[in-house]
């Protein structure tokens, strides 16, 4: 565990900034009781790996949080990457967090590209003003109680997803996506809780459109594709139950 020191004392958190941050590569092992890196300002990760355990934030940026690049895997964690705004580009990231996997704590969240894992105990990503997705991979293990959702957003805000692929699961309440999204999103409620395993969406054909192993126990899945089309039937297998859903 790292430490600095401010004005303030002895702070636990692993790398610390009170201005701007910027991390081009290198590799980072890092185990801290507060933030694992934390700026006040921004911070943009453009390359390196970084393995990170907290009992607070993976990442944490007062400001813009900005991912190009690199491998993020937050093992351990409260919330896994937050900021003012959170921009991801590129990337892996692999995130376990007992609360939100990526949240924005102003306004907007934006993903653009990149590999993305969330196994969440609360909102899987969390925006408190507009998501948008616009392309990459994303799968959220959402949480298994009614009091979050695998993707939340602001009450006055929307959610778009104009690109990518995006495969979510929880239980409980889920938010649905705007219909000026770009990309055809089929949101489908379960009659009940289906165990941890195979999720599949194949097409009137039976080619696989999408293939994913739930972490979790689940009664919602979220699936949206470039394949999806509107007007089209698909099938969607869960723990061996089949349930077939048309895209509006």
């Amino acid at each position: 565990q790292d430490t600095t020191t401010d004005e303030r004392g002895t702070s636990t958190k692993g790398i610390k900034a009170g201005g701007g941050m910027y991390l081009n590569g290198g590799t980072y092992q890092i185990d801290s009781a507060d933030d694992s890196i934390h700026s006040n300002a921004n911070i943009t990760i453009a390359d390196g790996t970084y393995t990170l355990a907290t009992g607070d934030d993976g990442v944490h940026a007062d400001d813009a949080l900005i991912v190009n690049g690199g491998t993020i895997t937050v093992t351990e964690s409260y919330e896994g990457l937050e900021g003012l705004t959170v921009t991801i580009n590129d990337g892996t990231i692999d995130i376990t967090a007992s609360d939100d996997g990526i949240n924005t704590a102003g306004e907007k969240m934006e993903l653009n590209g990149g590999y993305i894992h969330i196994l969440a105990g609360g909102d899987g990503v969390d925006s408190n003003g507009d998501l948008t997705i616009n392309g990459g991979e994303i799968y959220i293990d959402g949480p298994s109680d009614n009091g979050n959702s695998a993707i939340d957003y602001g009450d006055r805000s929307s959610a778009y997803v104009n690109g990518g692929t995006l495969v979510a699961i929880s239980s409980g309440m889920a938010e649905v996506m705007s219909d000026s999204s770009k990309q055809k999103v089929l949101m489908v409620k379960l009659g009940e809780q289906m165990e941890a395993g195979n999720v599949v969406l194949t097409d009137s054909e039976g080619n696989v459109i999408v293939s994913y192993t739930a972490l979790k126990t689940y009664d919602c899945v979220i699936i949206s594709t470039a394949e999806v089309e509107s007007g089209a039937t698909y099938t969607l297998t869960t723990s061996g139950t089949t349930t077939e859903v048309t895209a509006e």
